[in-house]
């Protein structure tokens, strides 16, 4: 008889998306996800009270996506820790309502999540119309690690991320006052966990002029409320590395 080697259980997959009037690029986006996801993954949808099709859209797909809500969150961070807070998956993928996926993005997420517990992935910018503007994120960005460098300024993008449900745990719920869930979750990983930055371009990385975050755009804030953000992250962190040392601490006893 053989004896063949017990099949590995395939991780699930959620796809956390948070949408706020996204009519315009929706479908483009939803359709270049749905062919990706396995049998038992998931794509969730966090809708922040939308007054375009946005709803109407959503509702096309039936079953293959599920909405967790649809009232007012309270602005980007809230949609997306809404979003988060309902996710199963043993691999988290953070979704923007404009974007493209690229074939082949899960098959990354699914094969380099196994070793590492963050992956950053590349992404050619267009523009409105998805033509190319030239740089890839990373050269327009100008991309680097580490812990110190990403608290003074991150260049880890939301929809380029991917996750284990460990860093998860630990970013949710968000603390109050922090400017952006995904400059958290990085300085998280970059703290505590190990993160893999891949050069392939998985995604087209849409900038247009209703974006919701400013990458790519110069901070207009002030010196002091820039500082401010950087202590009010500080102080979360110190609490999640509490958590973590309290876990693992009851982890050997």
């Amino acid at each position: 008889m053989r004896n063949d080697p017990p099949v590995e259980p395939r991780p699930m997959i959620s796809v956390c998306l948070a949408t706020y009037n996204g009519a315009m690029y929706l479908h483009e986006q939803i359709d270049s996800i749905l062919p990706q996801l396995g049998a038992d993954d998931e794509l969730l949808v966090s809708d922040d009270g939308s007054t375009d099709a946005t709803l109407a859209i959503l509702a096309t797909y039936g079953n293959r996506l599920r909405l967790v809500a649809t009232g007012r969150a309270g602005g980007v961070v809230a949609n997306f820790e809404r979003v988060l807070l309902a996710a199963a998956g043993d691999f988290i993928v953070l979704c923007d309502q404009d974007d493209v996926w690229l074939p082949g993005r899960l098959d990354l997420v699914r094969a380099r999540l196994k070793n590492v517990s963050l992956l950053m992935m590349n992404a050619i910018v267009v523009d409105a119309s998805a033509h190319p503007l030239g740089p890839d994120i990373y050269s327009m960005l100008g991309f680097h690690r580490g812990f110190f460098r990403t608290l003074i300024k991150t260049r880890y993008v939301g929809c380029c991320l991917a996750f284990r449900r460990e860093v998860l745990a630990l970013a949710l719920p968000f603390p109050a006052r922090i400017q952006w869930h995904d400059w958290f979750i990085a300085l998280i990983a970059e703290l505590l966990f190990t993160i893999e930055v891949r050069p392939e371009k998985t995604l087209l990385f849409r900038r247009h002029d209703y974006n919701a975050s400013p990458t790519s755009r110069g901070s207009t804030a002030s010196l002091r409320s820039r500082l401010k953000a950087r202590l009010w992250m500080l102080r979360a962190l110190a609490v999640v590395l509490v958590r973590y040392c309290r876990n693992k601490a009851g982890a050997i006893h």
